[in-house]
């Protein structure tokens, strides 16, 4: 993913992604069952997985606007997200929405 650093929606995600981690001590094996129990925890997944949303539609999208350097600690970032936090978000969202209930 090829993002500028100082992109707006690049910031919020590092800043609501370290603040997931952080709340679930990075462990996010049981994230939905967390977010069922926590509005909190809840808020942060649903706001979590739109920003993330919206870099990746962005970068499919509007490929031109992603020209600038891409800074390794954001890079490092996506790719956990994108392996161990993709899925169980997919599944608190999938759950709000009442699809999986």
């Amino acid at each position: 993913m090829n993002v500028a650093k100082d992109s707006t929606k690049v910031i919020k995600f590092m800043t609501l992604f370290q603040e997931l981690r952080n709340l679930i001590d990075d462990e996010p094996e049981g994230l939905e069952a967390s977010a069922a129990d926590d509005k909190r925890i809840k808020q942060l997944c649903l706001d979590l997985i739109w920003v993330a949303t919206s870099l990746s539609m962005n970068e499919h999208w509007r490929r031109q606007i992603f020209a600038a350097p891409v800074d390794p600690t954001f890079i490092e970032a996506w790719r956990d997200y994108e392996e161990r936090y993709a899925a169980p978000l997919a599944g608190v969202f999938l759950s709000d929405l009442d699809i999986c209930a």
